[in-house]
């Protein structure tokens, strides 16, 4: 076997195998994040990551005269190839730009105008057979386009500039979760940027792309386990073990903070009458209130059934008139839903600085509190069983 033939079975190896490690990355993406989540971003961007690797290995059988293309197979390998690389970037762009809710994702004729240079990307790629524009073959070797450095560029700054936008964002963040959340969004372009380098100032036929993306994916992933398996499927917020985690870190390192307990009134009621479908419904209406009536630096969580929880960790933001707050939004949310039935919750409160000394003795201080409010509530409104 020769020096070229060793060559190639190894660097196509390490790109199969990277190909492989990505699509059960993207298999598991796939199962673990709900359908309509901004995730799904990040399970086609894996996804055709790991296309680009298998096809990977046509550049390097072919460059090492291993493998005689015609000119036909040449081309069209070489577009999968550059077109599943392109959409990998595409896609990681969309999910950055969804996570950090950015101005060009407000409204979808916001996002068109902001991703039309990706999709006039992708055309010209695809055309590239016909019109040479992105790339060719003289005597079966590849040849780069007029315009492959101005398109190369184009998707090279979408990614870098989606990537520092989160990094200077995450130094705006007070809460240290959403700090590391954002700068995991500025690792991919930081990783972008060193393959660009490694690409172009040691030329090869190694897979340095397939191999880089491969393990961003995977450290990605693994340091997202934690807020994959801390959130709850119904409502997509926090679920019990992430508020659980949360309280651990915010008792242990900080002075004062403030709990808050939140149970939905006459929530059965609500089952019985229109079905336990209604009352999924009415906790995901409970949730999206929750979201839009706490400031960034709280952490909400359901902790299970109808009751739901919020940290606030912040002394100069106060939720004290929190409860009108979220009932306010759910009035709202029910008027434009259209549903035949109101929502409204109790809450109760408790700081960590009133002489509490452990986590339960602190949840069993904003319980006491909760039912307190609760319990008048039914002296006064008499209403059916909560």
């Amino acid at each position: 076997m020769s020096s070229n033939q060793v060559i190639a079975f190894v660097y196509c190896s390490v790109a199969v195998v990277s190909a492989f490690i990505q699509m059960f990355n993207a298999r598991t993406v796939s199962e673990i994040t709900p359908r309509y989540s901004n995730e799904r971003y990040v399970f086609f961007a894996v996804l055709f990551s790991g296309f680009a690797s298998i096809f990977d290995c046509a550049y390097t059988l072919r460059e090492l005269d291993i493998v005689a293309f015609s000119q036909t197979a040449s081309y069209v390998l070489t577009l999968i190839y550059v077109v599943c690389l392109s959409l990998c970037g595409m896609f990681w762009v969309c999910y950055s730009e969804k996570k950090q809710n950015s101005w060009s994702v407000k409204t979808k004729k916001r996002f068109l105008f902001y991703s039309l240079p990706l999709y006039l990307l992708l055309l010209v790629m695809i055309s590239t057979p016909f019109t040479h524009l992105y790339f060719y073959f003289e005597d079966s070797h590849y040849q780069r386009g007029p315009l492959f450095l101005i398109l190369s560029t184009i998707l090279f700054l979408y990614v870098v500039q989606s990537g520092f936008t989160a990094l200077v964002r995450s130094f705006k963040k007070e809460n240290y979760v959403a700090r590391k959340e954002y700068r995991r969004l500025f690792d991919f372009a930081a990783v972008y940027i060193v393959i660009q380098i490694v690409q172009l100032t040691l030329p090869s036929v190694f897979p340095y792309r397939s191999v880089g993306t491969m393990l961003f994916f995977e450290v990605f992933l693994i340091q997202n386990m934690k807020e994959i398996i801390g959130r709850d499927p119904l409502t997509h917020i926090n679920n019990r073990f992430a508020a659980e985690r949360q309280l651990g870190v915010m008792f242990s390192g900080s002075d004062s903070f403030e709990l808050t307990m939140l149970d939905v009134d006459k929530f059965k009621s609500i089952n019985d009458q229109y079905g336990h479908q209604e009352g999924d419904k009415a906790l995901q209406y409970v949730a999206s209130a929750l979201e839009k009536s706490v400031e960034g630096a709280c952490f909400i969580a359901r902790m299970g059934g109808d009751e739901f929880l919020i940290i606030n960790g912040d002394d100069s933001r106060s939720i004290e008139h929190i409860e009108e707050k979220i009932n306010h939004h759910l009035r709202m949310l029910l008027e434009r839903q259209n549903r035949p039935y109101s929502i409204t919750v109790s809450v109760g409160f408790a700081v960590k600085d009133e002489g509490v000394t452990s986590i339960p003795d602190l949840i069993a201080l904003a319980d006491s509190r909760l039912y307190s409010c609760k319990a008048q509530k039914k002296g006064i409104e008499n209403p059916v069983q909560s």
